[in-house]
């Protein structure tokens, strides 16, 4: 609740700020986070995982990584399944490229999210030399949205961190790596400003300077 309410506050504080600094006449006008994206692919699921001979087509690799995803996001997986072609001139099943995804969109969920991670996790960040504000990339048939991609070890997230060591013991948290992608709009007086520039004063994201 603490958390919550100071998010609150700094959310105000943020958008005064950005209201004052790019002489916006409403709050609308400010940049606003549409949607977060959490997923994982199996085969980066596998390649952390001890027993290398197993592969992604393995129903304990499958429910393992389903279970995962389920404890650390509380909520179903979209599952993206693609197959690749088996290897020619071997009798093997071909082994599916499957990716587990969770979009979050609501500005509850959203503020939650930047909690866990900008706050409570942010030492596990900054022992891992992440650099949240490292990618960021145009969505060229769309000007006025843009993301911001981050692929972080598992072990710089607790809940991740505290699943995997305790429960599924054979994954190594640090050598599998979850992708984050922040979908951010900004309205069309701020379409000349530089994006960096705008994270940097959307809530907590000042806190990676």
């Amino acid at each position: 609740m603490l958390f919550q309410t100071n998010f609150s506050h700094s959310n105000y504080l943020s958008n005064y700020d950005l209201i004052t600094k790019y002489n916006l006449k409403s709050t609308h006008l400010t940049p606003k986070i549409k949607n977060i994206t959490i997923d994982f692919s199996l085969a980066s699921f596998l390649k952390a995982y001890d027993f290398n001979k197993l592969s992604t087509n393995d129903k304990e690799i499958q429910i393992k990584a389903f279970l995962f995803f389920y404890f650390l996001n509380g909520s179903i997986p979209f599952i993206n399944n693609k197959v690749i072609s088996s290897i020619k001139g071997l009798d093997k099943m071909p082994e599916s490229n499957s990716a587990l995804k969770i979009k979050i969109s609501s500005s509850s969920l959203i503020n939650q999210f930047l909690i866990s991670f900008f706050v409570e996790n942010w030492s596990r960040v900054i022992k891992e030399e992440l650099k949240p504000l490292s990618k960021i990339v145009p969505v060229t048939s769309l000007p006025l949205l843009f993301n911001l991609k981050l692929s972080c070890p598992a072990s710089s997230l607790f809940e991740a961190d505290t699943f995997l060591t305790n429960t599924i013991t054979s994954i190594n948290s640090k050598e599998f790596f979850i992708s984050l992608n922040f979908l951010i709009e900004k309205s069309t007086k701020q379409n000349s400003i530089n994006s960096l520039s705008l994270i940097k004063n959307l809530p907590l994201f000042w806190i990676n300077g």
